[in-house]
């Protein structure tokens, strides 16, 4: 003959019942954390420590603006010439530039001397405004401009930057970071004597254009005729 329950009895199993969806909730919390220590995302330290200083085809932004009488001498400006340096280290630009010599040995390097990773040279005219893209090559963290001055004092003639890092956030239950190099922007306004002006900030993301077919006109003798075999 099967014994009933008492009433003993059934108030402690529909108790019991009634916990087990708590107990049940709190085994998958556990699970959740346990599973969020092993899959751990990385830190912001390790992030930055295992940044890469790659090669960027739009590294480094420059915006020119020259004064009429730009490199002025004898009361009439001229033409400038400016060199844009990139560096590991920067202790490679400042011992250029420190002495007007050394700031002239760097000017007219037709090549990238030890401790430069890489030098661009351009020529600005007065009363002129310009954009020029540079390249950011690999390893480079600092960006010096030297500007050829016909009074060539380094304190008006050069300056150097250093390209900050972004570091982004991602996930929600795992939050993962991840560091990458910003995009450089100088704006330079050059003076008759000296770079009068100097700022630098992250540069703004630009919208990807797309490519259109068509005729591309540039000054000369082009497109040329096309002969019919």
């Amino acid at each position: 003959m099967m014994k009933m329950p008492s009433m003993t009895e059934r108030r402690a199993g529909s108790s019991t019942d009634r916990r087990l969806p708590y107990r049940t909730l709190a085994l998958c919390a556990c699970l959740v954390l346990s599973g969020c220590g092993m899959f751990q995302g990385k830190s912001r330290d390790e992030a930055l420590k295992e940044l890469a200083w790659n090669y960027a085809q739009d590294g480094i932004r420059l915006n020119v603006q020259a004064d009429p009488m730009l490199n002025a001498t004898a009361g009439q400006p001229h033409m400038l010439l400016l060199v844009l340096a990139q560096m590991e280290d920067p202790n490679a630009f400042a011992a250029y530039a420190r002495q007007p010599e050394r700031l002239a040995e760097l000017l007219l390097a037709e090549t990238a001397p030890e401790g430069i990773l890489d030098v661009q040279r351009f020529h600005i005219a007065p009363d002129s405004q310009r954009e020029i893209n540079v390249p950011r090559v690999q390893s480079a963290r600092y960006v010096g401009i030297a500007a050829g001055y016909a009074q060539l004092e380094p304190a008006r003639s050069a300056r150097l930057y250093q390209i900050g890092v972004a570091v982004d956030r991602s996930g929600w239950v795992v939050r993962d970071y991840s560091a990458a190099p910003e995009a450089l922007e100088i704006r330079l306004r050059l003076g008759p004597e000296g770079i009068q002006d100097s700022l630098s900030m992250r540069a703004e993301d630009t919208a990807p254009v797309q490519p259109e077919s068509g005729l591309v006109e540039f000054d000369g003798p082009f497109p040329a005729p096309v002969i019919a075999p």
